[in-house]
């Protein structure tokens, strides 16, 4: 098996010495050079001379533009080519890429200044996004007790580890806190929070004893535990929630929930029922039949009748590959989780007829059409 460099010019010595010099770090050596040239040519190549392997000379020798760039490494990952750059800072393709290429024709650059401005930030313990309740900024950028608010995170966990369950927690402070929105999710985020103990994580950097301690370790601890011990509910994503809406009238559909019980043999019974529905709400149209299907009915038929890799339910933003690529030159995703999330964003990108954004549902007598206009 033969490794491959590709370079700006074949014939350039400095640049050639500069990969063979990476590659003798690396203990491998290179049997051909191409120079940057169109990528079909470059795939060919690699398939027609059996490479194993494929060192650039530079992120740019690939492509200058960062999506574009992504798009050629995934196409070698997939026949099992592994890419370096020679660069002994940044080694790894995305590393390199992130920094050096242009993504929607923005400069690199700038992206970085933020990034490090939000890094030497981070690093100082400073304040970055949303503060923590009980928190306050001061003015020199730093965390400081917020006197009002951290008295109630303290009565959180003192109810919490007095076996107080987390709805009483949130109606107790519901009766009582009028001025603050309270909910399950709000108090559970603040149990889980190891920031009431002084610990400061941001864009992976840890300091601990960054700031004051609203809540002793022991309180967190035995309040964790407690969070680990109770049963959890998994709750598996309805990928058709959003997409579905009543031909008759437009409407979205709702998902509604119903609990029966009975009592047989002197044991009582309960079973819950699941419906997609449609009442026709904010219809102009007076519609007399009402609609609704069960749930698990409805879904098998959709899956039947859908791919769903063709569904469309996540808007993105233009600096989403940035951000994706971001997170996987940081460890923070594994390449095959980064391949189905690219690989989504380029096909909603590309407005693919195809895709699935809407579904009509309506039903006649027992029957249950399906259309998407």
């Amino acid at each position: 098996m033969s490794s491959l460099a590709i370079v700006y010019n074949e014939k350039n010595n400095e640049e050639i010495n500069k990969i063979n010099e990476f590659c003798r770090y690396e203990n491998v050596s290179v049997d051909y050079f191409l120079s940057k040239i169109d990528f079909k040519k470059i795939f060919d190549f690699i398939i027609r001379n059996k490479i194993s392997k494929v060192f650039l000379s530079d992120a740019e020798v690939l492509d200058s533009d960062l999506k574009l760039f992504a798009e050629k490494i995934i196409a070698l990952h997939k026949i099992n080519i592994p890419v370096m750059c020679a660069s002994y800072d940044f080694p790894d393709p995305f590393q390199l890429a992130i920094r050096t290429l242009s993504h929607n024709g923005k400069n690199p650059s700038r992206f970085n200044k933020i990034k490090d401005s939000i890094s030497k930030k981070a690093s100082r313990g400073q304040v970055l996004g949303k503060i923590p309740y009980g928190y306050k900024k001061n003015s020199s950028g730093f965390f400081e007790e917020d006197i009002d608010k951290s008295k109630n995170v303290r009565k959180i966990f003192s109810l919490f580890n007095e076996n107080i369950s987390i709805s009483d927690i949130t109606i107790e402070l519901q009766n009582t806190l009028f001025q603050e929105k309270w909910s399950n999710q709000k108090i559970k985020h603040i149990l889980e929070n190891d920031f009431y103990t002084g610990i400061y994580r941001r864009y992976n950097v840890v300091i601990p004893n960054s700031h004051i301690a609203i809540v002793n370790k022991n309180d967190f601890d035995k309040a964790n535990k407690k969070l680990l011990t109770n049963q959890k509910r998994i709750y598996k994503k309805n990928i058709w929630s959003g997409l579905l809406f009543c031909a008759i009238c437009n409407n979205k559909l709702s998902v509604s929930n119903h609990k029966n019980s009975w009592v047989n043999n002197g044991i009582k019974k309960v079973k819950n029922y699941k419906y997609y529905k449609c009442e026709h709400k904010y219809s102009k149209d007076e519609f007399h039949v009402k609609l609704k299907i069960k749930y698990e009915k409805l879904n098998n038929l959709l899956e039947k009748k859908f791919k769903k890799e063709l569904i469309f339910d996540q808007k993105f933003d233009e600096s989403y590959v940035y951000k994706l690529i971001s997170q996987l030159s940081n460890s923070k995703i594994f390449f095959d989780d980064f391949i189905d999330k690219f690989e989504k964003y380029n096909l909603s990108s590309s407005k693919n007829s195809d895709l699935v954004e809407k579904i009509y549902i309506k039903q006649i007598d027992n029957e249950i059409i399906l259309s998407l206009s």
